[in-house]
């Protein structure tokens, strides 16, 4: 709770001035304090129940999707989205219909449900292309680059990164000063996957310093994680482990538990490798707390793989098997072994659809 910000809402009595003050404050929370953006975005949704201007109720849902989607509670943000999209569709409020679409396809994405995820994407890039909502033009494409990067395609993740940068504006730019920083720092990563460390390197110091201006603390978190992982490759051990406390620190404070436990598990494997086993297991224990409380097949996979290697290594044996054999029931409920076999199918049917996406868009173009 925010004693200052309380301080501000009781002394406002107009229900559309608490509105207004509710609105700002989530908006400018959400990625420097995701609990304190999730809480007072739960008093803005009753504020705007019953509300009659269907475009701020259409807002204020997407802004209390996105944070819970950065607070990592995924089913909450997956809800939120869904009414909003529901209001958008039925006002044809067409920014808003984007807006949701692409974060109902981030939800799916951090489930590593990606057939969803594209069935979203793309359904927002159509609604962006034939309503010119530049922003989302980035956004989505940016997301796109994303998918192609866990597919390791990426010189197609680079094309797309490339085409959000593209897209961006002036005016994108005033509307979220974090878009532009969030597509380099993308870029950044695929010259790191690609073995371009020096400009990767230079790319994601860049991005640190404008994320601290902005005080964006969930990219600053991911960011220091990404550095972490490239010092590490190149064998610049303390640099590395510098990296990941700061990445660690962040990522407590902003509670993403989703990208937390994936940023532990690497963590823990540098503390292996400099003798500091105590604290590996200190880490990997925690993340293992983390996906308990998340109750997600895939990350409890993760974990208890990345657990279960950990104590393999300490011979200790009978505790190394249990794992082994949680893991293997947790790639069962994840149905990750399935997943792993439509992955081909899934990137095929995204390169198809995009395709036509394209073909289309084009021919539209040429006949304005």
């Amino acid at each position: 709770m925010d004693i200052a910000f309380e301080s501000q809402l009781a002394q406002l009595k107009n229900v559309q001035e608490r509105i207004t003050a509710l609105m700002a404050y989530v908006d400018a929370n959400q990625r420097k304090n995701p609990d304190d953006a999730v809480f007072y975005g739960e008093i803005l949704l009753q504020e705007i129940e019953f509300s009659s201007n269907v475009e701020e109720r259409a807002s204020a849902y997407c802004l209390c999707g996105r944070s819970c989607w950065f607070r990592s509670n995924l089913e909450e943000a997956q809800k939120h989205f869904e009414k909003s999209l529901e209001i958008a569709m039925e006002a044809n409020l067409p920014y808003y219909m984007v807006q949701s679409l692409t974060g109902l396809g981030n939800v799916f994405a951090d489930r590593e449900e990606f057939d969803e995820a594209l069935k979203y994407y793309f359904e927002a890039l159509k609604n962006a292309e034939a309503n010119s909502v530049t922003e989302y033009m980035v956004a989505v494409n940016n997301n796109m680059g994303e998918v192609y990067k866990f597919f390791k395609a990426y010189d197609k993740a680079l094309e797309h990164y490339q085409m959000a940068e593209h897209y961006i504006d002036d005016e994108t730019i005033l509307k979220n000063p974090n878009i532009q920083i969030i597509v380099k720092e993308n870029i950044g990563e695929i010259y790191h996957a690609t073995g371009k460390i020096p400009d990767a390197r230079v790319i994601l110091l860049e991005c640190i310093e404008k994320f601290e201006v902005l005080e964006n603390y969930v990219s600053l978190a991911s960011t220091y994680k990404n550095l972490a992982e490239l010092e590490y490759k190149e064998s610049n051990l303390e640099t590395a482990l510098d990296y990941f406390k700061t990445s660690n620190a962040y990522y407590k404070k902003i509670h993403d538990w989703v990208n937390h436990i994936p940023m532990l598990i690497s963590y823990a494997k540098i503390l292996v490798a400099i003798g500091r086993d105590d604290e590996a297991e200190s880490h990997l224990l925690s993340a293992l707390d983390y996906a308990n409380a998340l109750k997600q097949p895939y990350l409890l996979s993760k974990i208890t793989s990345a657990l279960a290697s950990f104590y393999e290594l300490h011979s200790r044996y009978e505790v190394a098997l249990k794992l082994y054999k949680d893991f293997h029931d947790n790639e069962k409920k994840s149905d990750r072994i399935k997943t792993n076999q439509r992955l081909d199918n899934i990137k095929a049917r995204f390169e198809s659809e995009e395709s036509s996406r394209r073909t289309e868009h084009y021919r539209t173009a040429s006949n304005v």
